[in-house]
């Protein structure tokens, strides 16, 4: 697989933000959240080596790469925005990447 096979589709969070998401591979899906100082894209080749075996979501945060932005931050709406991902898309299991929101989502999830 490469990037060639991936898909840039959007989400829209509860507050309305647009975010961001890259579907790449096929199979159990699984949701990446990229850090601080990265995007989506620095994703793509950890996506491009599960492609065979899993279908990988790797969301851009909020106010990076290709999503929207809110006036105010917070961990709250970075949470949402998980949430919309994974309500979009049958049982993702999400990664740890370290981020405060993907930490937080499966606990605030139902």
């Amino acid at each position: 697989m490469t990037e060639a096979d991936s898909l840039q589709t959007f989400v829209t969070s509860t507050d309305g933000t647009r975010i961001s998401v890259t579907v790449t591979g096929r199979g159990r899906p699984l949701v990446l959240v990229h850090g601080s100082l990265s995007t989506a894209a620095d994703w793509q080749r950890v996506a491009d080596s599960l492609a065979d075996h899993m279908t990988t979501y790797a969301i851009d945060r909020r106010g990076y790469g290709s999503s929207g932005d809110a006036a105010r931050y917070s961990v709250e709406r970075e949470r949402d925005d998980v949430a919309a991902v994974l309500g979009s898309w049958p049982d993702p299991t999400p990664s740890c990447s370290g981020t405060p929101s993907a930490a937080s989502s499966p606990a605030a999830s139902p």
